[in-house]
């Protein structure tokens, strides 16, 4: 648990250092020295213990190695911010400088280009079945069928009308519709 805070703890210095902003605060240093010495003497405890009540004859490679992860982590504790500070300096100077090279951008034209809908090709029309979900599928097979007995063929600004598709979808839809002239649709 106490790692837990202590890694919070490192995360916010860390993301206030790279806004550029210094942590002077007392607690912060102290509640840091805390959370770490209590790691140290969690982890030494075991090896200390059986020496101090006279069960054990001490052991001095037992020791070293619980000394080593608290003094690691407390090395880690203070380079860690640092590096997290470093690191988010470059994320943003990386942004700053992709924004700063956009590549021109071309003059707009004094007249709009004209809308233009692809037309579907037979090969479309005569390849695999498109795979629909009823929510669209449904709709446009009633305004297909609408305008059949009207005489009209679905076109693309119909399909458009009663479902919410990119143009160049309402195209292989209509193409679809159209080359299966109402038979079996899945």
């Amino acid at each position: 648990m106490l790692a837990g805070i202590l890694i919070m703890l490192l995360m916010f210095e860390a993301e206030i250092l790279s806004r550029g902003i210094t942590l002077a605060d007392v607690w912060v240093s102290r509640l840091k020295k805390v959370l770490l010495t209590s790691t140290l003497v969690m982890n030494v405890w075991p090896a200390i213990a059986p020496w101090a009540t006279g069960r054990e004859p001490f052991d001095a490679g037992n020791l070293a190695i619980h000394l080593i992860v608290p003094i690691v982590v407390f090395g880690v504790a203070e380079v860690m911010p640092v590096i997290q500070q470093m690191f988010n300096e470059a994320i943003t100077r990386a942004y700053h400088d992709a924004n700063q090279a956009r590549p021109a951008m071309p003059a707009e034209s004094a007249t709009p280009a004209p809308h233009t809908v692809p037309t579907p090709s037979a090969a479309l029309a005569t390849g695999t079945a498109l795979r629909l979900p009823d929510s669209i599928l449904t709709p446009v097979k009633a305004k297909a069928a609408a305008l059949a007995a009207k005489g009209r063929e679905l076109t693309v600004d119909d399909v458009q009308a009663v479902v919410r598709v990119k143009p160049d979808m309402a195209a292989q839809i209509a193409a679809e519709i159209t080359a299966r002239n109402g038979h079996v649709f899945t």
